[in-house]
C-alpha cells in the first residue's frame, strides 16, 4: 500500500517534467537526438514499467526503473532549460546556475542507476 502511495506519484512527476522538458524543447526550436530520445522512448518507458513493477512486485528493480524515469525527466528538462537559460536567450530564467550543478549531479546518479540495474537485474 505504500509502494502505491509512493510510486504513482513519482511516475506522474516524471511525466510532469517530460511534458515541462517537450514544452522548452518546443520553445527552443533547437532538435537534438539527446533530448528527443529521452522525452520519448526513456521517460515514459522506464517510468512506467518501474510504477508497475515496485507497485504489484515490491521489488528493488522496479524502484530502480522508477528512479532512471524521474532522473531522465530531470536531465532532458534541466538540459532544455540550460540550452534556453545561456544559449538561446541569455538571463532570461532565473536560478540557472542551480539547474546546471542539478543536471550534473542527475548523471552521476542516473549512471549509477543503471549499473546498479545491471547488477541486480539477472536475479
Amino acid at each position: 500500500m505504500a509502494a502505491t502511495r509512493l510510486a504513482w506519484p513519482l511516475w506522474g512527476l516524471s511525466m510532469v517534467l517530460a511534458v515541462g522538458s517537450a514544452a522548452l524543447w518546443v520553445r527552443n526550436g533547437v532538435f537534438d537526438a539527446r533530448s528527443f530520445s529521452a522525452f520519448l522512448f526513456l521517460v515514459p518507458g522506464y517510468a512506467t514499467v518501474g510504477a508497475l513493477i515496485a507497485v504489484r512486485r515490491h521489488n528493488r528493480i522496479g524502484w530502480l526503473f522508477l528512479g532512471i524515469g524521474v532522473a531522465a525527466a530531470a536531465l532532458s528538462l534541466g538540459f532544455q532549460y540550460s540550452l534556453r537559460a545561456y544559449v538561446i536567450a541569455p538571463g532570461s530564467l532565473p536560478a540557472s546556475p542551480w539547474v546546471v550543478w542539478l543536471q550534473d549531479t542527475l548523471v552521476s546518479v542516473s549512471d549509477m542507476g543503471l549499473v546498479f540495474l545491471v547488477l541486480l537485474f539477472p536475479d
